[in-house]
């Protein structure tokens, strides 16, 4: 196959080394430490937190993005695995941090993508089928014929954003998965299932529940759904056993870890809610990363959305423990828009230079940007959307075509704010971001103004890794439970405010909501 290739992220550098200046590498032998493994769509990492939550230190390397057309977007899984014990291992070496003092792994990843492997040799049989590949919205509109209320069961919707629809695609289109099927020697995973089988000396086959509930196959209420299987003709043999996020799955096979233990996952959006212990119920955060992903904590009930938004399932904590939900609304492309704009448009050269360009100019001059590159996810869930640019004169500049794709961003994301408040029935005062993108100070101040919001913007940008560290800390006895997550010092934080009035604030949703069916093409 003839793919094409596109290295994300935004360093030239293959590997990124990073300290925590405010917290000394020197460190006393009573000294615990906790391990992140965080792989993204752009990128793997690995990441030291101490008990107190602090960054140590962290190493990255880039994930090759295989795009074989336009809808299709995969990885190479062994990708996964050889890149996070490279970084493992570097980051050992350069901390010099004694094995001793480690107590667990976690693990966060990208939600939905889809691996197949051998069970016998476990080598993958295909390129990992990522969350935003958009192949299977043929399966996906067949899917009503079966005459069950998956929103019920699962707290989803039909898409070709969850891992239903590329299993199904696998088991049709795949020969080596079907081979592999017919002798019961195929298994299916999430990124965390496949992580866990490959570096444990254990090679368990599960996933946790967080992730599970991501497949459109889980019952919310924690296990595989045998209506949904039967209906779909996915078999449950395949599937990885439903585990908590916090317990030992098993022991680190390899490196210079080889024998801590693997003891929490959890998928990033669920991860980056505990990282901002958003654990009440009603405590909310946003996550800017290739997508933008937005989840307020439910508690123990699960709230069926009225509004466009899923049902998710955050988290379970502990064997026996109650399931902890959340709501959620997801937007499909953020950070994968400047990459984007920079790579493919070749507008300017960094993500330094796109702020520079776009503080460069008050307003958009009236262009819109609709960054529908996926389609439109929460709460529109039109798979046939396409992005689209409005609004050009001949005065338009580059500097409004990049403004006005952060203001995209931004619109998109209000879209979501204002289901979520809807649901709560609540008017929601502040948000809690994190992510990449939180990083462009003209971002932030236009996401609040467009919001009419404060952001509090906490100085770990980093979520997502370390709420897999008090996944990983509660599974193997470093902390208690959530409480003990609850106790940890709050870490620095700033926020932004904003300074449009309502008036000024409803026009331009005004005029963005009208641009809105422009990008439906069926």
């Amino acid at each position: 196959m003839n793919h094409y290739l596109y290295r994300k992220g935004f360093s030239i550098a293959r590997r990124c080394f990073t300290t925590n200046l405010n917290h000394s590498l020197d460190f006393s032998m009573s000294d615990q430490f906790l391990g992140a493994i965080d792989i993204g769509t752009g990128s793997t990492r690995f990441i030291v937190f101490d008990s107190n939550g602090r960054k140590v230190i962290s190493e990255s390397e880039d994930l090759t993005q295989y795009f074989p057309n336009p809808e299709r977007h995969e990885q190479n899984p062994e990708e996964y695995v050889d890149k996070t014990l490279s970084c493992i291992d570097a980051v050992i070496k350069k901390s010099k941090i004694p094995k001793s003092q480690f107590r667990g792994i976690g693990i966060t990843n990208q939600r939905e993508t889809v691996i197949a492997w051998n069970k016998s040799t476990g080598k993958p049989l295909h390129h990992s089928i990522i969350w935003d590949d958009s192949r299977t919205h043929e399966i996906c509109k067949d899917m009503p014929k079966h005459n069950i209320d998956f929103q019920a069961k699962t707290g989803l919707t039909i898409s070709t954003y969850f891992s239903a629809s590329k299993i199904i695609w696998l088991i049709k289109n795949i020969p080596a998965v079907k081979e592999a099927l017919l002798h019961n020697n195929c298994l299916f995973g999430t990124v965390e299932s496949w992580m866990i089988y490959n570096l444990t000396h254990e090679k368990r086959h599960v996933t946790d529940i967080s992730n599970a509930s991501r497949t459109l196959l889980m019952n919310l209420q924690g296990f595989w759904d045998e209506d949904i299987l039967k209906a779909l003709q996915v078999p449950q043999n395949a599937l990885p056993e439903i585990v908590t996020c916090s317990e030992v799955y098993g022991h680190m096979a390899k490196g210079p870890l080889e024998g801590i233990p693997i003891s929490g996952s959890l998928g990033d959006q669920q991860a980056a809610l505990l990282g901002h212990k958003c654990i009440d119920p009603g405590s909310i955060k946003n996550t800017y990363g290739t997508g933008a992903f937005l989840l307020m904590s439910t508690g123990n009930s699960i709230i069926q959305s009225k509004s466009g938004l899923l049902t998710t399932v955050y988290g379970q904590f502990s064997k026996g423990k109650p399931i902890h939900y959340a709501l959620e609304g997801s937007v499909e492309n953020a950070g994968s828009v400047i990459r984007w704009a920079i790579s493919k448009l070749h507008l300017c050269s960094t993500v330094e230079e796109f702020e520079s360009q776009a503080s460069s100019v008050t307003d958009t001059e009236g262009v819109v940007f609709v960054p529908s590159f996926s389609g439109l996810f929460a709460p529109h869930w039109r798979p046939d959307a396409r992005g689209i640019i409005t609004g050009l004169t001949q005065h338009t500049t580059r500097a409004h075509i990049l403004r006005a794709i952060l203001e995209g961003i931004c619109f998109r994301t209000r879209e979501v704010v204002d289901s979520l408040a809807e649901d709560a029935g609540v008017k929601l005062e502040k948000l809690s971001v994190d992510g990449g993108m939180t990083k462009n100070s003209l971002f932030l101040e236009m996401q609040a103004n467009i919001l009419g919001m404060k952001l509090v913007v906490p100085a770990e940008r980093d979520l997502t890794a370390l709420g897999t560290s008090y996944a990983a800390g509660i599974g193997c006895g470093l902390y208690k439970g959530l409480d003990d997550i609850q106790k940890i010092p709050k870490q620095p934080q700033h926020e932004v405010t904003y300074t449009w009035d309502d008036e000024k604030r409803n026009k331009r949703l005004e005029e963005w909501r009208k641009t809105i069916p422009k990008t439906f093409i069926n």
